[in-house]
């Protein structure tokens, strides 16, 4: 059954990106992928998402930042953070 619901997938580990792509596929989502934080602040710009997963430690624009840019945005997606620094500290 095919949803309405957009998400994007933003993570430098290729593999992780994939297979999240495929598991929300099989669900019906419409899912598209960045592999950096540029990448993602370029497609939300341009496409309205309802959920993004967003991976905490990226080269160039790291996920952090992908969050605080998009706070100035009109409809910024919900956002699920990723990442395997569990005893990282994090300020927002």
């Amino acid at each position: 059954m095919k949803s309405n619901i957009r998400i994007l997938v933003v993570d430098d580990e290729g593999l992780l990106s994939e297979m999240l792509k495929s598991m929300l596929e099989r669900e019906g989502f419409d899912v598209d992928t960045a592999e950096d934080g540029d990448v993602a602040l370029t497609l939300i710009k341009k496409n309205r998402y309802d959920l993004m997963t967003l991976g905490v430690k990226m080269p160039r624009v790291d996920g952090l930042q992908v969050l605080r840019e998009m706070r100035s945005l009109p409809y910024p997606p919900k956002t699920i953070m990723l990442t395997g620094f569990a005893d990282m500290k994090i300020d927002l």
